[in-house]
């Protein structure tokens, strides 16, 4: 699919399976022409290999609103190149995403508050720390 693909857009949790599952492999199967889009998680892409495909010409551009480190070194590379675009981890931030994730932490605390089990409470297992 990656030779296909004028955009491909990564939406994928970071497990121990997808931790940078994004590197030189990858972008080198993409189109040169083609533009990367990472949503989810900074841990999903290697970004030294997402900086030397993005300078060589290996592929068109990048639109990140994740990065591995948040925010960025200002000295980092990926702040100083032309072919991409970067949002500071807030792609879900529309006014009625905010609203709503405003009423869940409300509805959480609450049910803290009074001894009871949070509706919307996700349990983690047991992984590395990303």
């Amino acid at each position: 699919m990656l030779p296909l693909s004028d955009f491909v857009v990564l939406l994928s949790p970071p497990t121990p399976e997808t931790y940078k599952m994004f590197g030189r492999r990858e972008f080198s199967k993409m189109k040169q022409s083609a533009n990367f889009v990472n949503v989810s998680h900074g841990c999903l892409v290697d970004h030294d290999a997402l900086v030397s495909a993005l300078e060589d010409g290996t592929i068109g551009a990048a639109g990140l609103d994740v990065s591995d480190s948040e925010p960025l070194p200002q000295d980092h590379k990926l702040l100083t190149l032309p072919n991409v675009v970067l949002a500071p981890h807030i792609g879900t931030c529309t006014s009625l995403a905010c609203l709503q994730m405003l009423q869940v932490v409300v509805e959480n605390i609450e049910a803290v508050l009074n001894n009871k089990p949070m509706a919307a409470e996700v349990p983690l297992p047991n992984q590395k720390d990303f």
